[in-house]
């Protein structure tokens, strides 16, 4: 369970506090395999009802790991220094990294993401009424832990397609 106030004025009315929840079921098949069951509720996401949710994680070795179903999600480790992580969610959630370990402080990274974020606005004439924005980009980093409990990340890419609406969906 979880509760927020996503807004321009978090926590100033009743009506800017969203509560979510997410249930998940893991069932073990095999021996390194499983069935994911989750129902998630997420007022602010695109699919602002619980949805149903069903995938089959599979882990053939080692090296690769795959969520069949909704989440979508892959990992690939081809060596000890290379990593490909991909994943899609519900409607335009995309992320895929590939990762270079330098040594063992440091790692290069090149990503492509498209996300989504919405809030509520507090002075909005209409309840359901959510400020939204949808971007898409490349980047490229490197991130390094510099201390015991103090890590870096330095990057810089190039934002796209980005776009912002009110609405109570993005029809």
């Amino acid at each position: 369970l979880n509760i927020g106030s996503s807004s321009d004025q978090p926590f100033g009315a009743a009506r800017d506090i969203n509560f979510g929840a997410v249930a998940f079921l893991r069932v073990p098949h095999r021996e390194r395999n499983a069935w994911h069951f989750v129902l998630v509720y997420a007022p602010l996401s695109q699919i602002a009802f619980p949805i149903p949710m069903a995938s089959y994680y599979w882990q053939p070795s080692d090296e690769f790991s795959m969520n069949i179903g909704l989440p979508l999600q892959m990992t690939y480790r081809p060596t000890d220094r290379w990593t490909f992580d991909l994943s899609y969610m519900l409607l335009t959630t995309i992320h895929a990294q590939g990762t270079y370990q330098v040594n063992e402080q440091w790692c290069a990274y090149g990503a492509f993401d498209w996300q989504n974020q919405s809030w509520f606005l507090h002075d909005r004439q209409d309840d359901q009424e959510r400020l939204f924005l949808y971007d898409k980009r490349f980047s490229v980093g490197l991130k390094g832990t510099v201390m015991k409990h103090v890590s870096v990340d330095l990057s810089t890419g190039y934002l796209f397609d980005r776009f912002y609406f009110t609405g109570e969906n993005y029809d």
